[in-house]
């Protein structure tokens, strides 16, 4: 706009100059006409110089601000570019840690060909049980039962620790990985003492041994092993939420029978009685393990 205003200026400068050299070639020459249009040639000239000068600023600004928002624009691409950068840089760090944290917790565990982990088999209960069902049904068929829900358990049991197991590989952070951890060895406890006491069940009944075998059976029956509620529960829901005898495992890590005289007596029945079937459970390894974590937990709540 200030352009064609300061063009029409300086063409009314010019327009004016026409009468003025006319008049130059006039011999009548009228001195007030000349001296008015150099006044008006000058003034209108000014004015579209002074326009003309005003565009070329207007440029200039304008490339300044361009040559400025170019800048920031790039120094904003800049710091999102190496923003972008950290944030990848981190989260692939988060996700090396994240990898080697899931490796490291799956490896400290015992596992069999297929990364499947490795546990004590209750089935070793199963066959020991139907060695000895002759025996336990003269003393009382109805005991028969209570075992076979005993079983019923451990393979729910069994299949709730995989579960949790296969759960760390698609944990999204350490802290997860931590928690699954302390929640697994914690089922795995569970389920081992659960297998310990209930092979000694069976050792201790066929045995006559009549004081340990109510002792488990009055334990097991107060946390509801023998309620068939739980079975639907867990197999339903198997979930990463332990079940009632995981928060109350520690009531059945001292029975009175597992003072140490005693254990020696029965751990030699046990022993003879695995053995007669070839089981791969051994008594002092299932005990030792037992005792262990029992210790190990005991210690780290004493630091806490």
């Amino acid at each position: 706009m200030k352009k064609k205003i300061g063009i029409f200026f300086m063409a009314l400068a010019f327009i004016t100059l026409i009468p003025l050299v006319i008049g130059l070639f006039q011999t009548d020459i009228d001195k007030e006409n000349i001296m008015g249009n150099l006044i008006a040639f000058f003034m209108f000239l000014t004015i579209g110089v002074i326009l003309f000068l005003a565009v070329l600023s207007d440029k200039k600004y304008d490339v300044k601000m361009q040559k400025k928002y170019e800048l920031e624009r790039k120094r904003k691409s800049e710091e999102e570019r190496n923003i972008k950068i950290s944030q990848e840089k981190a989260e692939k760090e988060r996700f090396v840690e994240l990898t080697n944290k899931v490796s490291e917790t799956l490896n400290s565990y015992a596992k069999k060909e297929g990364d499947e982990i490795l546990l004590n088999d209750f089935k070793d209960f199963d066959i020991l049980l139907k060695k000895n069902q002759d025996v336990i049904i003269e003393i009382k068929r109805e005991y028969i039962q209570d075992f076979i829900k005993i079983s019923n358990y451990l393979k729910a049991k069994k299949d709730n620790i995989k579960l949790v197991f296969n759960s760390i590989n698609n944990s999204k952070s350490i802290q997860e990985v931590i928690e699954l951890d302390r929640l697994l060895k914690n089922k795995i406890y569970t389920y081992n003492i659960v297998l310990f006491h209930s092979i000694n069940m069976i050792t201790s009944l066929v045995k006559n041994d009549m004081i340990i075998f109510y002792e488990i059976y009055e334990k097991f029956d107060g946390l509801d092993i023998f309620n068939s509620n739980w079975e639907k529960n867990i197999s339903e829901k198997l979930d990463l939420i332990g079940d009632k005898l995981d928060d109350i495992s520690n009531e059945i890590g001292d029975l009175n029978y597992m003072s140490e005289n005693l254990l020696e007596s029965l751990g030699k029945e046990v022993t003879a009685q695995l053995e007669s079937i070839d089981s791969s459970i051994k008594f002092n390894n299932l005990l030792t393990g037992i005792q262990a974590y029992k210790l190990n937990n005991n210690t780290k709540k004493l630091i806490r």
